[in-house]
């Protein structure tokens, strides 16, 4: 038996590792769920899936999966997804959860949920929830598109149901900005399909592809502003308005009316990087100054050259702040020096840390 991380508290938390329930037929995955006595393992039932954990996770994005299942009682097909890191948000359902389809007994309906501490109650039902008529005979194509403001859930092309996020929401109202990996299982019984009728096993669900499609965090050339977590009011700036290399890249009082050596051009290299350039002086770019990487090392702009130096990768820590680590010093991310958020106080690499000093939150212009 293969134990799956913590799930909800009614679904059965054990999958087979027998290849058995889950193997390829006629080009699909199937997975299988009976009661067959299998020597060495004596639980009455042996049901089959697969997850993505420690292989593959994402952040934001689309994912479709075409597949088609067996009714029958006790029977509960899932296509969902769970945090690579539930302990950050206190662990199930703070962390979240998004259901791209589950399935029980007899239903004609398919179930499309998200879970996270604000709306799945202590039984774990969820009230962000929709159910919707399927082809019950065929396959369908369930799909989810996942924003950095919404989950949205879609049922053979139609949209059927979203997610937003609250304003000024919690951690609790949006777990969402954090990796997530795959599951895809056939499991049964417990708490919500209840006593499985033996007569209608053996259950199963066959897949005919899982396609998952990465959504960029940021648009490619849109022009943002950087926030400093620090105070939430100033603002990634360049020295003096400075447009020679080497000018300084400092913290400032967000200037209103904004100006542009205030706002920066992201552009997505195509390898998981930005570079960013500030408006006032496009021809330069986010540099590690002598593309140095030990603690300390001080940001400029620079003549862009395509180093790693002016490669940034932003990756998400929640609530709308990202941490900023350069392509040449990935171990190290951009910091504001002394974690202090007067004017003029100089950006910097440094060794990770939880601190608001290496937080940012990029708004779109």
């Amino acid at each position: 038996m293969v134990a799956l991380p913590p799930l909800e508290p009614c679904l059965a938390k054990y999958l087979t590792s027998t290849p058995a329930y889950a193997s390829q037929t006629g080009g699909n995955l199937l997975l299988r769920m009976d009661n067959a006595v299998i020597a060495g393992d004596n639980v009455p039932y042996h049901s089959g899936g697969i997850q993505t954990t420690s292989k593959f996770s994402f952040t934001y994005g689309r994912v479709e999966v075409r597949a088609k299942f067996k009714q029958g009682q006790g029977s509960w097909p899932a296509i969902w997804m769970m945090p690579e890191e539930p302990v950050s948000y206190g662990g199930w359902p703070n962390s979240g959860e998004i259901d791209i389809m589950e399935h029980v007994n007899y239903e004609n309906v398919v179930h499309q949920t998200v879970h996270n501490g604000a709306v799945t109650g202590s039984g774990g039902g969820s009230s962000a929830t929709s159910s919707s008529a399927y082809n019950t005979a065929d396959f369908n194509v369930y799909a989810m598109e996942w924003s950095p403001t919404a989950v949205k859930f879609y049922l053979n092309g139609s949209l059927r149901y979203t997610y937003n996020k609250p304003a000024n929401a919690t951690s609790a109202q949006w777990p969402y900005d954090k990796p997530f990996y795959l599951i895809l299982n056939q499991s049964g019984g417990a708490g919500w399909p209840g006593a499985i009728n033996n007569a209608d096993l053996p259950f199963w669900m066959e897949v005919d592809y899982v396609k998952v499609y990465k959504q960029p965090e940021f648009e490619s050339g849109a022009t943002y502003k950087i926030f400093s977590a620090i105070n939430n009011t100033s603002v990634v700036d360049v020295n003096a308005n400075g447009t020679t290399n080497g000018s300084w890249v400092i913290l400032w009082s967000n200037n209103t009316p904004s100006t542009l050596n205030q706002q920066w051009r992201l552009t997505n290299t195509g390898d998981g990087y930005y570079k960013l350039q500030p408006m006032h002086a496009l021809t330069k770019t986010f540099d590690v100054t002598n593309a140095a990487t030990v603690n300390g090392t001080k940001i400029q702009i620079y003549d862009d050259n395509a180093t790693p130096a002016q490669r940034w990768q932003i990756k998400s820590v929640g609530n709308d702040y990202y941490v900023l680590a350069p392509a040449n010093a990935p171990s190290k991310q951009l910091e504001l020096t002394g974690a202090v958020a007067t004017n003029g106080t100089r950006l910097q690499i440094n060794a990770p840390t939880t601190a608001n000093a290496q937080k940012f939150k990029l708004v779109k212009q």
